[in-house]
């Protein structure tokens, strides 16, 4: 069963002097992106886990992205992004076909950032994940969300997770109507590794080499 914390609890993993972000405001009608909360809890969870590198199921518009790039609390750090460089022949749930026929002709929100960003483009159920196994300290994984493509980005998303220090994969849509298989993948997932619900939320984070604070009674 997945267990349910509370966002003060990923915040409290954060320093006080981490605190400080840089953000956008939501896209007003794009859909398809995360929201205000959910993009401080990655910020949080990145400075939590301070990983060298990130990889990025997903790309869509580069929000994200650039979310992920502009707050690295180390040095010198890497943002794998990948998405879809065609939609043809590929399996498409729910709003995701609309969503990947936006993105293939995108203008990223990231470009010109002076952070690191490497755009992969190809399909994610064919990807060779060897590049980058025991390498990333963080993976979002927010990107096609029919079941087989799930299971592959999640199979690929642990092979890649550094051993060298504390790591984190985030799954989004969790909860999601749009995507049922999505919760119902992360509940079974869940009887053979610790996941958690972070509440107010549609993310599900797999934490390695932290533990989270107590939850605090209101």
């Amino acid at each position: 069963m997945i267990e349910r914390v509370r966002p003060h609890q990923i915040f409290a993993m954060v320093s006080p002097d981490e605190r400080d972000f840089t953000g956008q405001l939501p896209r007003a009608s794009a859909g398809g992106g995360i929201t205000t909360l959910e993009a401080c809890l990655l910020v949080a969870v990145l400075r939590a886990v301070r990983p060298a590198c990130i990889f990025e199921f997903g790309t869509y518009l580069g929000d994200t992205t650039r979310l992920l790039a502009q707050n690295f609390a180390t040095s010198g750090g890497v943002v794998y992004t990948l998405d879809l460089d065609s939609t043809a022949g590929i399996e498409l749930e729910g709003p995701d076909a609309t969503l990947a026929s936006r993105s293939v002709i995108a203008e990223r929100s990231f470009n010109g950032l002076r952070a690191e960003v490497v755009q992969l483009l190809g399909d994610s159920y064919t990807l060779d994940p060897t590049p980058y196994e025991d390498r990333i300290g963080l993976v979002f994984v927010d990107g096609n969300h029919a079941l087989r493509y799930l299971e592959r980005d999640t199979t690929n998303a642990l092979r890649m997770l550094s051993s060298k220090g504390p790591s984190a994969v985030i799954w989004h849509d969790y909860g999601n109507p749009d995507y049922p298989e999505v919760t119902q993948y992360l509940d079974s997932l869940s009887n053979s590794m610790r996941l958690n619900r972070i509440e107010e939320t549609m993310l599900v984070l797999r934490l390695q080499g932290l533990a989270l604070p107590e939850r605090q009674s209101t």
